[in-house]
């Protein structure tokens, strides 16, 4: 079987000619947006002989394998007695030390694109320019000049290739059988569940048509190797990569263990689980990533291909876990570890983070156009928020004052640095001495001041140069606001679809702040890169909001699935007496009390108590009775992963108890867990979850008011998916029965009756507490049957 590969010359020389060590003060996503920025400038500044960013191709074919290779050559410059190659590097790093610790990289690189130009012009000469321009001092540079023959540069460019097809086909050799398997793969278990074929009959037309798909797809439908199934079955057609992606670490276990199954049923997929660098970080000094900093960082280019090869050879399905173990021990930073072996999985799973973050985005996949891969993405609803959050940032004045109180410790080496924060903390006293218009605790900003921009530069100008110069005196506060200021550059500073505001503490100003309003354009740019994909969750309703809010092609596939579970399974009682508006909560808690008390007696067993805030919770605990019928366990505000897994292990099967679980809706326990049989018999919604009003969410409001719907899309229809969200902890198998008390007057209104009535056509409406408890004693009599 032949097949064509398509590399750019940055692929095969970075692989093969890269040595050293990983060093973020050198190289990091702030100096090469800075390096791009200079390219730019120094390229306009040449004359009509020079030819900038011009785009070369070549091929070469090694037995079955051909290889189109491309790349871009920063500039040719055209003279009547010779043609010259310019390669440009940008850095912080001394010009000279630059040059000698990564020449062979560099030339390389430059060889390449000079033996595609001759080779194409038919030249038998031609030069190579390395210019070195120092992003501390543009006028600082180096340039050094080779003259090379045509045949030179085809011995070298063939040497190349050959030894990164000897390399390549270690990861090719099994390409052909795996494809053949791919394709021929039966679904991997003996039966479809309800709706699950259905999906991927859907999966499998988006697929074939190159288009996207959006599906709603309820707990126990089996969506992750529904979604899965039909893509990998792909691969063996013409796909080359599958992004699996999720916001949730849970959902990450739950897709490696279906494809450890599908690999039991002969499928031969190699699939890696993909973290952040805070994640997988094992060094004592976190994102300090450098060679005098961290060993895992020292001489890491030296020994990666190896351990790349060992890995891939020994593992089928890669963990974070199993990442971190090869990091210890082979010594490497198991972050970069982890991206540099992805290239050769056919399954990647991945936060959003890694797709739609302008600085962490897996870019040695998503910078270079249009790719054969597919796009899955989980938990869907949660997308539209997550990207907005992504592309939004904060500023705080208190971090700045912190960093510098702490940097005049150290006189020597920071005094640019200090006069950087300065004057960043004078910018914010400055607004403070104006007259400011306050609206809800906040003060609007037409855009971000161009002189507060140019602030921020020159403290992540100095905070680079520092990370260079003097790393000893870099602190993991400084670090954190370094990361957070760059971010914060990435953003639009005068954007219609943003909203820029000031936030105050004590009347005075203290944080600066950009936030996305709108993160339709950013998930359509993504889709762009993809070949197809599929976009599904346990929930995506209203559909017509979720909808716009991801942007669903006309042409797409749609596809809503009933629930799998017997609905007689799911007991679900709406009270719409009791008003949970804020106004009202102190005068209606006692009849909360009865209400509850009424449906979580009626049986022995686990409830969750879904709460609108942390403040109504609380004062609804002070009024819950403490006695030893009850064992109560409260959600905190960030708990970590530990004090979760802790709080979920009181709710256990065959409880001897009433025992409670009283949490936030919309928070950590909303959505992505999985308290099976008796582990959670009923659950309780009070409210309608509405987001709290706020500045943020009411300029959401205001923004899409435009077509009549601000409120709905601000406030009305996040609440009634958290709502959605809330209720499905309680049914998480086939054998699983249990019970759900909505509580609100709003339940009442014709949007959410008709919602109800269609996620839950057994719902019964309960006026008072005696209603409560005859229906809860009527679902249950029917186990003692």
């Amino acid at each position: 079987m032949s097949y064509t590969i398509r590399l750019s010359v940055h692929d095969v020389v970075d692989t093969l000619l890269r040595q050293g060590s990983i060093d973020t003060r050198i190289f990091s996503s702030s100096t090469m947006q800075e390096g791009s920025r200079l390219h730019s400038v120094f390229q306009k500044e040449q004359d009509e002989n020079y030819d900038a960013e011009v785009k070369l191709t070549t091929s070469f074919t090694f037995d079955n394998i051909t290889f189109i290779v491309e790349g871009r050559a920063d500039g040719i410059i055209l003279s009547e007695n010779s043609i010259t190659i310019d390669e440009i590097k940008t850095t912080v790093e001394d010009l000279d030390k630059f040059y000698e610790d990564n020449k062979n990289w560099h030339l390389g690189q430059a060889k390449f694109y000079a033996y595609i130009y001759a080779t194409d012009h038919a030249i038998q000469d031609i030069k190579i320019r390395l210019t070195y321009i120092s992003q501390n001092n543009f006028k600082t540079r180096k340039y050094v000049v080779f003259n090379y023959k045509i045949d030179e540069l085809k011995t070298f460019v063939f040497n190349l290739m050959n030894e990164y097809y000897e390399y390549l086909i270690f990861f090719l050799a099994q390409k052909s059988e795996k494809k053949n398997r791919f394709a021929a793969l039966n679904f991997p278990y003996p039966d479809y569940r309800l709706g699950q074929k259905e999906m991927i009959e859907k999966l499998y037309l988006a697929a074939n048509e190159h288009e996207f798909a959006y599906i709603e797809a309820p707990t126990g439908t089996g969506k992750t190797a529904s979604a899965l199934y039909p893509y990998i079955k792909m691969l063996g057609k013409e796909g080359e990569k599958i992004f699996y992606l999720t916001s949730k670490n849970s959902i990450k276990m739950v897709a490696l263990d279906t494809l450890r199954h599908f690999n039991d049923c002969g499928a031969m997929i190699k699939a890696i689980a993909i973290s952040s660098k805070d994640a997988m970080c094992i060094n004592e000094k976190k994102r300090h990533c450098n060679p005098d900093d961290c060993p895992y960082a020292r001489n890491y280019y030296d020994k990666i291909k190896n351990v790349v090869k060992e890995a891939f050879s020994k593992y089928n399905i890669l963990s974070s876990s199993d990442l971190l173990f090869l990091g210890k021990k082979h010594q490497i930073c198991p972050f970069e570890f982890q991206l540099d072996l992805s290239i050769y999985f056919d399954v990647i799973i991945a936060d959003y983070n890694h797709l739609f973050s302008p600085t962490a985005h897996l870019s040695r996949f998503f910078d270079q156009g249009n790719k054969p891969y597919y796009l899955l993405i989980d938990e869907c609803h949660n997308l539209p928020s997550r990207v907005r959050d992504i592309y939004s940032g904060t500023l705080d004045y208190f971090d700045f004052k912190k960093v510098h109180k702490e940097l005049t410790r150290h006189i020597k080496g920071t005094l640019k640095l200090r006069k950087a924060i300065k004057n960043i903390l004078d910018y914010f006293d400055e607004l403070n001495n104006g007259e400011l218009e306050v609206v809800q605790n906040t003060v609007p900003l037409e855009s971000i001041s161009t002189y507060f921009i140019s602030f921020l530069t020159r403290f992540d100008d100095e905070c680079r140069a520092l990370l260079k110069n003097d790393p000893d005196l870099v602190f993991d506060e400084l670090l954190e606001l370094y990361y957070n200021v760059h971010n914060f550059l990435e953003l639009p500073t005068d954007d219609d679809s943003y909203a820029y505001y000031c936030s105050l503490y004590n009347g005075k100003i203290v944080k600066i702040n950009s936030y996305c309003l709108d993160s339709r354009q950013y998930i359509s740019k993504a889709k762009r890169i993809f070949l197809s994909g599929a976009m599904f969750s346990a929930t995506l309703t209203p559909k017509d909001f979720y909808f716009d809010l991801l942007g669903v092609e006309e042409n797409s596939k749609v596809l809503f699935l009933p629930s799998p579970f017997p609905k007689e399974n799911f007991g679900v009682l709406v009270n719409t007496v009791i008003s949970t508006f804020y106004k009202d909560r102190n005068n209606t808690i006692v009849y909360l009390l009865d209400a509850i008390l009424s449906f979580i007696d009626a049986r022995i067993g686990n409830y969750f108590i879904f709460f609108p805030s942390y403040q109504y919770m609380r004062t609804f605990l002070e009024l819950f009775p403490k006695n030893e019928r009850y064992d109560i366990f409260v959600q905190e505000s960030h708990m970590n992963e530990k004090e979760r897994n802790e709080f979920l292990s009181h709710f256990s099967l065959n409880p001897s108890k009433i025992t409670l679980g009283f949490v936030v809706m919309g928070g950590s326990f909303s959505e992505g867990i999985d308290l099976v049989d008796d582990r959670l018999i009923g659950a309780i919604i009070v409210g309608v979850g509405l987001p709290m009003v706020c500045y943020e969410n009411d300029m959401l409001k205001e923004y899409y008011n435009n077509d009549a719907r601000g409120y709905d899309y601000a406030y009305t229809y996040p609440g009634i998916n958290k709502v959605l969200q809330a209720a499905g902890r309680v049914i998480r198998s086939e054998n699983d029965r249990g019970m759900l008390l909505l509580i609100d007057t709003r339940y009442q209104n014709e949007f959410y009756r008709e919602i109800i009535h269609s996620k839950y056509p057994q719902a019964k409406l309960v006026f008072s507490s005696n209603d409560i408890i005859r229906c809860a004693k009527n679902f249950y009599s029917e186990d003692n049957k």
